[in-house]
């Protein structure tokens, strides 16, 4: 297996707690299954199948299922937050000869495959992409070899500890600007923006911008 994407997803009914002053439970479990099926569709669309994709969640029924459509379905070991699980996912590829990893983020409601295609394009070019946020702070994927030790950094001004993370390891890093990868939906805000502009994968698509 040369690339392997790894979806981090914490569950479908605890996601998106921050909604929770606008969203009743079962509304804020519907918009979570949205955004993970939109994300997984473009994914497998790129790369094959769901035997290409490993979605590392704490949600027992969700890793489940994620097996049962022939993905790869891992637990989050008990008490470890987002990064100490990508390092989990990440053991767990390297078990299955992975060569390459795509991480994406699990929010990603305008996110398509032709965006994705033109991400993994971009690594042709550089070990590491890095995808940034819409805030230019944070980091919604990224693209790096499965067997370099990069310590993932998720979290406030995750953008500037990843880039750091490249000059440590020495390794040359391109940051992946494109409205479709940057555009999260994790607030009220982002809530009204989509609905208001209707985001879509088709009508948000632009060419990346690169530095």
């Amino acid at each position: 297996m040369t690339l392997l994407a790894i979806v981090p997803m914490r569950g479908l009914s605890s996601g998106k707690q921050r909604l929770a002053g606008v969203l009743a439970p079962a509304a804020r479990e519907a918009l979570n299954r949205t955004l993970f099926e939109g994300v997984l569709s473009a994914v497998t669309a790129v790369l094959g199948g769901w035997s290409h994709c490993l979605v590392q969640s704490a949600d027992p029924q969700l890793v489940a299922e994620v097996t049962r459509r022939g993905g790869i379905g891992q637990l989050d070991p008990p008490g470890t937050g987002l990064n100490d699980a990508l390092d989990h996912a990440r053991e767990a590829a390297r078990r299955r000869a992975a060569q390459r990893l795509l991480l994406l983020s699990a929010d990603l409601p305008a996110v398509t495959a032709e965006a994705i295609a033109a991400l993994l394009a971009a690594g042709s070019e550089s070990p590491v992409v890095i995808v940034a946020d819409k805030t230019d702070s944070g980091t919604n994927g990224l693209l790096l070899p499965a067997a370099l030790d990069f310590r993932f950094g998720f979290g406030a001004d995750s953008l500037f500890r990843h880039r750091q993370e490249c000059a440590r390891l020495g390794q040359p890093a391109r940051v992946w600007r494109a409205p479709v990868l940057q555009f999260d939906l994790d607030t009220e805000a982002d809530l009204r923006q989509w609905r208001a502009d209707g985001l879509s994968g088709a009508q948000a698509f632009t060419t990346p911008r690169r530095i």
